[in-house]
């Protein structure tokens, strides 16, 4: 008998095959690294929510927030430090830079006239809801003596603290209005 000369080699249907499982495989995974981009992403945005109620804090005079905000006019309060405002845009910058809701392009500040300073509130990644009113040029009546500060996760809810230190993570509330949301809910 005459033994068959077999070159060694795959078919086209086992390349295929290989090629396939190899597709599957990388698009599980990419799905895997997705979610977890999106869970650090969220977890820096909890960090930058976590450091700014302690630059709120040691700005505190014992009585209000004043010094925690710029007023430049009547229902205009930004979010800034007296005591260090390039710390405190450098964590607003992080947080913009690292949220995960496309469109999201800053921070915004709810005063007690229930006045949006900054970027509209579905628009930001960071609100400050302050319980005082600013009425002019760095004045206040009443000054603020109650904050919180609400952080936008990947899911669309939003991180809080207050300034009694309440927490809620994961809550779907949007922050619209300073009766109801000077604290967390």
């Amino acid at each position: 008998m005459k033994k068959m000369n077999q070159k060694g080699g795959f078919t086209l249907i086992e390349l295929l095959v290989v090629i396939a499982i190899i597709g599957i495989l990388s698009s599980v995974v990419l799905v895997s690294l997705n979610s977890a981009r999106n869970k650090g992403k969220d977890t820096r945005i909890t960090a930058t929510v976590s450091q700014l109620r302690t630059q709120f804090e040691s700005d505190s005079n014992g009585v209000d927030y004043k010094n925690s905000f710029y007023v430049s006019g009547a229902g205009v309060a930004y979010i800034t430090s007296t005591g260090n405002p390039g710390a405190v845009a450098l964590l607003l910058a992080d947080a913009v830079a690292n949220t995960t809701i496309s469109g999201t392009v800053g921070s915004s500040t709810i005063t007690g006239t229930n006045t949006v300073t900054g970027t509209s509130v579905a628009q930001s990644s960071i609100v400050v809801v302050v319980s005082g009113t600013a009425t002019g040029a760095n004045t206040w009546s009443p000054s603020p003596t109650a904050y919180a500060i609400w952080g936008k996760l990947s899911t669309g809810n939003y991180f809080c603290i207050d300034s009694t230190g309440n927490t809620k993570n994961g809550t779907a509330a949007v922050p619209a209005t300073t009766a109801a949301d000077s604290f967390c809910h």
